[in-house]
């Protein structure tokens, strides 16, 4: 027993010993604790809301229209005109001295 207390005598005197110079030069201090704080803080989780979803919007588009067959417009036909002084048409006598008629 004389020779534990010794032991922790020393033990106490080298701490404070070791300590004091790093106290006063601003290092890093090591200890060992032996107890219960006086406060003890228990742990809250914090909470955050859930992320607001918003509903996917519904359309509303009309049915399509029925397609038929596709059918390619009509040609028109170029424009032809009418010498009935010659009796011929356009392509064909270039001048028409009594006038052009279209057909």
């Amino acid at each position: 027993m004389k020779t534990l207390l010794v032991v922790l005598f020393v033990a106490v005197l080298l701490v404070l010993a070791v300590s004091e110079p790093a106290m006063a030069r601003g290092g890093v201090r090591f200890g060992v604790y032996v107890g219960m704080p006086m406060y003890y803080a228990p742990y809250h989780p914090i909470y955050y809301p859930q992320p607001a979803y918003y509903p996917v919007p519904v359309y509303n588009y009309p049915p399509p229209m029925p397609q038929g067959p596709q059918v390619p417009p009509p040609q028109s036909r170029p424009a032809r005109f009418f010498c009935p002084s010659s009796n011929m048409y356009y392509p064909d006598t270039q001048a028409c001295p009594g006038g052009w008629e279209g057909h």
